[in-house]
């Protein structure tokens, strides 16, 4: 009877972990693949480095945000995650963000700024950066972004990152979502 015991409750903390790892539909009932909202400390533990600061200056209904600041716009600051890459391969899918951006400089290309951003390494070895386009502003209410791109079947590496480029000031994110495509 123990052991039997013990197997309900090792099967029902598994379906429970299981449970609370998968996000909600999306509300147009779009399946949602990957989602994080920044609300706990914990969610910062799979996004390196670990340079973002974690602030309740979230959009209306969200618990929290990530913000991302630069204080010089020789580089890039950026944080990122992997993403299992077999549960998007063969796939369209939709990226998207809730932002919002304080004093921001201007960037010298067009594709530098805010960054939203796939890292895909496709089947032929080679890498491609698809991202969302984010016109300039050097102050932005918050907003939300994005964009759509098909994963290659057969790509064996996918990242996400978030970040600013070539920029300077600070830029808060919540809400990151990537869905199937409709």
């Amino acid at each position: 009877m123990k052991t039997l015991l013990r197997h309900f409750v090792l099967l029902a903390s598994l379906a429970a972990a299981a449970f609370a790892q998968t996000p909600p539909p999306a509300a147009d009932g779009t399946k949602v693949l990957f989602q994080e909202i920044f609300a706990t400390p914990d969610s910062l533990t799979t996004w390196r480095p670990s340079i973002g600061t974690l602030t309740q200056d979230g959009p209306p209904a969200t618990p929290g945000a990530l913000k991302i600041s630069a204080e010089t716009a020789a580089g890039s600051v950026f944080v990122g995650r992997k993403l299992d890459v077999t549960a998007f391969a063969g796939r369209a899918v939709v990226i998207s963000a809730r932002i919002k951006a304080a004093g921001l400089s201007t960037p010298p290309k067009p594709y530098n700024g805010i960054k939203i951003q796939l890292n895909i390494l496709k089947p032929d070895g080679k890498r491609d950066y698809p991202q969302a386009t984010i016109a300039y502003s050097p102050e932005l209410p918050w907003t939300e972004v994005s964009f759509k791109r098909t994963i290659p079947a057969g790509s064996t590496e996918l990242s996400l990152r978030v970040g600013l480029e070539k920029v300077t000031g600070s830029l808060w994110i919540t809400d990151i979502k990537i869905t199937a495509a409709p």
